[in-house]
């Protein structure tokens, strides 16, 4: 599953919208969570659940790659550059691969591969996507708002806020609108997420 977090890389207005003013607003990064690793780039305000539709990967990187340094001559780069990434891991030296982005979809596995052999203990890994499936999608691309165990009253004011704003631009209805979710793997590591409520009147 495809996560991102609140991170400020995002309009401020619509934090569901790349950074149109940002160096980086040609790379929009994520996670990929999975049963042995759930850890992710957030310390309480949590952020949104990727619909699967909006995922068109540049890179992924075992642990952070850096993607905020890292640009293209060209925006959105091309064959020679991916923005965000860093030169391509080479697949036959499997996990032992180091100071290199794993590209596109179909080397994900080698980047879970790697993450499972060298970060066995836990650790955050980076999904660098391409923003314009993203915003051509939404707003489907948004499948859930997720909150954590640790985020304070504030940073669930922060989402429901969020929530409500998402429901106005699109015109939906809080019914037919993206759920609330907690997430907390440490509780249910195979079931991590519980319905949240984000109406303005819950508690």
């Amino acid at each position: 599953m495809f996560i991102r977090s609140f991170d400020g890389l995002n309009e401020r207005d619509k934090p569901w919208n790349p950074c149109i003013t940002c160096v980086s607003s040609d790379r929009f990064p994520s996670s990929l969570i999975y049963p042995s690793h759930t850890d992710i780039y957030s310390s309480g305000p949590g952020g949104f659940i990727i619909h699967p539709s909006a995922v068109s990967v540049f890179c992924s990187c075992y642990g952070d790659c850096g993607s905020q340094g890292k640009s293209c001559p060209t925006r959105y780069g091309d064959e020679s550059c991916r923005p965000g990434c860093m030169h391509p891991c080479d697949p036959a030296r499997g996990t032992r691969n180091w100071g290199c982005s794993w590209y596109g979809d179909a080397q994900l596995p080698l980047m879970q591969k790697q993450q499972i052999e060298v970060r066995a203990g836990g650790g955050y890994n980076e999904v660098v996507l391409d923003p314009r499936p993203w915003v051509a999608h939404l707003p489907t691309t948004i499948e859930a708002m997720f909150v954590v165990r640790v985020s304070s009253p504030q940073d669930v004011k922060t989402i429901k806020d969020v929530h409500a704003s998402f429901l106005a631009t699109y015109g939906l209805t809080y019914e037919d609108g993206p759920p609330g979710v907690l997430y907390d793997p440490k509780a249910n590591p195979t079931a991590p997420f519980e319905y949240f409520p984000l109406s303005p009147e819950s508690a």
